[in-house]
């Protein structure tokens, strides 16, 4: 090969190593649960209240995880955050920049105590971002979760009734030049559930945006969006996967519940018992990014020019 090709190659492999080098993965999982209300028919009086939150942001070697609880009271754990530094309770995004961090982030705001009260309300947001900074690979996972639990007796067959609003949110992203195996996935997952003393689950609802479906043991009324879902992008579909079902991006700002999507269900009746009802909501934001060293892309690019012009010789 010629002096002059070789140096006609160096912009198509300083091309390819510069794509490497811009390569990166990112996630964001948000939910808001707002104006939770359970109701019941006849009315009956619930146990102590068990609230829990749990935040855990992994990067590479590194975790940090918190974990709050409380009796009718609400549960706020810390932020997990690695590399990162937003404020507690800060659920608004960090974004896709240019470091690695993880973070997770939990709170159960209000709860509906003395049972029957006013409403529960809680939001978590799990966020995770990956960039080529000279590893070979990377991974990140966050999580947040937010529990209620309490137990109750059923009487006269007592039904017990659900409504709330909710505002969720996912993005997953991976960026092209991005090497196998790369994923970013961000999930949300929201279950109410009704167990009764013998350990048997009588009543389950996990909405998934279809009327009829989702549930067991009762019957959906409104189910306006699923809360049970997950998006995802790789190094073989690359670019942005978005799940707003509300329309308005709103992650981390409290906004009134005309802006929210709205949930309703009531179980069957329940058989004279003890029972006890669980409330469960948690976000996911897993990464894995594979970039090659810049050494090896270069090569690559020049390797690749270099067979391309070997054929244009042969071919004339």
């Amino acid at each position: 090969m010629k002096l002059n090709k070789l140096f006609a190659l160096a912009p198509i492999a300083a091309a390819m190593v510069a794509g490497q080098a811009h390569a990166g993965a990112y996630a964001l999982s948000y939910n808001h649960i707002k104006d939770l209300v359970i109701t019941s028919s006849p009315a009956f009086a619930a146990a102590d209240i068990q609230s829990k939150s749990t935040t855990r942001a992994d990067l590479n070697a590194a975790t940090v995880n918190h974990t709050d609880s409380g009796f009718n009271a609400t549960a706020d754990a810390l932020a997990s955050q690695i590399n990162v530094a937003k404020a507690e309770n800060d659920l608004t995004p960090q974004g896709k920049t240019g470091v690695n961090y993880a973070r997770g982030d939990a709170q159960i705001v209000s709860i509906q105590t003395p049972f029957p009260g006013s409403s529960t309300r809680a939001w978590n947001v799990a966020e995770a971002n990956l960039v080529s900074t000279g590893t070979a690979l990377g991974q990140a996972e966050n999580q947040s979760l937010s529990s209620l639990q309490t137990s109750f007796v059923a009487t006269n067959n007592t039904t017990v009734s659900f409504d709330f609003f909710a505002d969720p949110y996912l993005r997953a992203i991976v960026d092209p030049g991005s090497m196998p195996p790369t994923l970013a996935t961000a999930r949300l997952a929201v279950q109410i559930s009704i167990v009764d003393d013998a350990g048997n689950t009588v009543f389950s609802w996990t909405p998934d945006g279809q009327l009829g479906t989702g549930i067991t043991g009762g019957t959906e009324s409104a189910d306006d969006t699923s809360l049970n879902r997950s998006v995802s992008r790789s190094h073989i579909a690359t670019g942005t996967a978005d799940y707003d079902p509300t329309g308005d991006a709103s992650v981390g700002v409290d906004v009134g519940t005309g802006s929210m999507k709205h949930f309703a269900a009531i179980t069957n009746a329940l058989a004279n018992g003890t029972y006890t009802l669980f409330l469960s909501m948690d976000e996911r934001a897993d990464l894995r990014l594979t970039v090659p060293e810049p050494g090896s892309a270069l090569l690559l690019g020049l390797g690749l020019a270099g067979l391309g012009l070997i054929r244009r010789k042969y071919v004339g």
